[in-house]
């Protein structure tokens, strides 16, 4: 069952003393998320609860880092704190692959009777990004959109659904980037959720 989106951020330098971080804003944050978008016994939940499976995407953003820092993120630093959170916390899991929706050209959507997933009003942007990290396409449902409330101008477009992501409950981008989200040199890193599935909202 996925938990939540998150995107790691990592503060290249910075001159300014003042956190400029802020919450996602709603329109930021895509919820309802499904899993699955059918009912045919593809997910089948679990009564117990078990270790949060937590998968990571680096971005190529990382390589752009020393060599010192990468090892640093990629033997230290990540793996400790997935260690951590994977231990502590305990969920139902999915046998559902985690895919995202993609992200609307605006605020604007429509849910269709009988559909799970939401249907972009216009169209879909050509890259959806968790945070400022892009989403690859193998993660994502395919673009559903319409042109009006009418179920007759809804379509599809761009790539088909994607495989998703198996055996996790928590996907983990993360990134190195000059943010300015957060340019506090105190600050080295942050972390926001961009989408929440349906089943259990997290």
């Amino acid at each position: 069952m996925l938990v939540r989106f998150f995107l790691l951020i990592l503060a290249i330098g910075g001159s300014c003393h003042k956190c400029s971080y802020q919450v996602p804003t709603v329109d930021e944050v895509v919820l309802g998320v499904p899993l699955e978008l059918d009912d045919i016994g593809s997910r089948s939940r679990r009564d117990t609860f078990q270790p949060l499976r937590i998968r990571l995407f680096f971005d190529e953003s990382i390589a752009n880092l020393t060599v010192e820092k990468q090892l640093f993120i990629n033997s230290s630093l990540v793996p400790e704190a997935v260690g951590y959170w994977s231990q502590a916390l305990m969920v139902r899991r999915s046998s559902a692959p985690i895919r995202l929706s993609r992200k609307c050209l605006t605020s604007h959507y429509y849910i269709r009777q009988g559909e799970k997933q939401q249907a972009c009003a216009t169209g879909c942007k050509d890259v959806t990004t968790c945070g400022e990290t892009p989403v690859p396409d193998s993660h994502l449902y395919q673009c559903r959109y319409c042109e009006s409330s009418n179920p007759l101008t809804c379509s599809v477009s761009g790539p088909a659904d994607g495989p998703g992501v198996g055996d996790t409950d928590f996907l983990l981008y993360v990134s190195a980037v000059a943010s300015d989200r957060c340019q506090n040199p105190d600050t080295v890193a942050y972390a926001a959720h961009c989408q929440q599935e349906a089943d259990f909202d997290r």
